[in-house]
């Protein structure tokens, strides 16, 4: 997905050398890691690890152009318009992931953004506020193997963002489904509509959804 950006910026924590190689290779982005003792990373007392490590976006802005990255923006991947396409209603998204994960997505029409559950809980920010966008998409990707196991035994999934699939997208309380194509890695993604036509983002925060097939998202 970092390759469509031609540059930007990638801040991560924790990642194993096989996990990280294929970001360092492929995605032309600069890396910032807690574990390289990059100072826009901080601790925070009281949190679990992993989950004691926080940032700002500022601050990794900064420490990005230190480390060479453009200030300049990067293009867009997808297209934008204001004006709402024609669709289905789609209010609520319940998207599992797997055995033991599902994601929710509830349509907010005072907001006029989506907000995200996981697993049944609200998914907030530090500060208790709803996580929210403007648009959702969820692409069915294939799921890859990567010769990668944790301590448990389970294979770290390679997820396939190249090649085509069914994608769903929502904006302004509606769905619009279609195909997401990308014939390479180096090729940006395009998401089309039944008719053919490009399906339009709303302007704002959009979140991807990558759904593993052969599940499928329950819209509504």
């Amino acid at each position: 997905m970092l390759r469509q950006l031609g540059g930007g910026i990638f801040a991560y924590s924790g990642a194993a050398a096989g996990e990280i190689a294929p970001v360092k290779a492929q995605s032309t982005a600069t890396l910032l890691s807690f574990d390289a003792g990059i100072s826009a990373f901080k601790q925070v007392p009281g949190h679990p690890v992993p989950f004691q490590v926080y940032a700002s976006t500022s601050d990794l802005y900064s420490a990005g152009q230190k480390a060479g990255a453009s200030s300049n923006p990067p293009k867009p991947i997808f297209t934008y318009s204001s004006t709402v396409p024609r669709g289905s209603s789609g209010v609520t998204a319940r998207i599992p992931m797997s055995n033991i994960a599902t994601v929710t997505w509830t349509w907010d029409p005072t907001t006029q953004t989506y907000l995200r559950t996981q697993n049944g809980k609200a998914d907030t920010l530090a500060d208790g506020s709803r996580i929210s966008a403007n648009d959702v998409v969820v692409m069915s990707v294939a799921i890859g193997p990567t010769g990668i196991f944790d301590t448990a035994g389970n294979e770290d999934p390679l997820v396939v963002v190249t090649g085509s699939g069914p994608v769903s997208v929502l904006r302004n309380g509606q769905v619009i489904t279609g195909t997401w194509n990308r014939p390479t890695i180096n090729d940006t993604m395009k998401m089309t509509d039944s008719s053919g036509a490009t399906i339009p983002l709303q302007p704002g925060r959009s979140w991807i959804e990558l759904q593993q097939r052969p599940l499928q998202p329950a819209i509504s």
